[in-house]
């Protein structure tokens, strides 16, 4: 037996959480305009490794690019997503500055809970 879901259910509280992420990112613009380092990819990547290939689309890396980083990292999600965000960094082709706000702005588009992130960013900036 399936149990039924309002498709509405998740709608205001997906709204207000990407909501209340946006307010902090407004709050955090210097932590998010800084530019996207190896060591900060190495803490964030796993994170949002469950869409790693999402967020390359939406960041105008090449399909073939995308296929290629899937078929080198066997399933490894959170090894996907660094060579993926790696990858990024180095495409001159891709999406906006290099920069965390980018990346925030890419899983705000897909609905992405980002709070994490935000937070692990500030506190990475705060010990630095």
């Amino acid at each position: 037996t399936s149990t039924s879901s309002n498709p509405d259910s998740g709608s205001n509280s997906d709204s207000a959480a990407i909501s209340n992420v946006s307010k902090m990112s407004l709050s955090n613009q210097s932590t998010l305009d800084k530019l996207v380092t190896m060591d900060a990819v190495v803490v964030i990547a796993p994170m949002i490794a469950m869409h790693w290939d999402d967020i390359g689309y939406r960041l105008k890396l090449q399909e073939h690019d995308v296929d290629l980083i899937e078929t080198e990292t066997r399933g490894d999600l959170a090894k996907a997503c660094k060579k993926m965000l790696r990858k990024w960094l180095r495409s001159a082709d891709s999406r906006g500055p290099k920069t965390w706000k980018t990346v925030v702005d890419v899983l705000l588009e897909l609905k992405i809970d980002c709070s994490s992130v935000i937070a692990t960013l500030e506190k990475d900036a705060a010990q630095s």
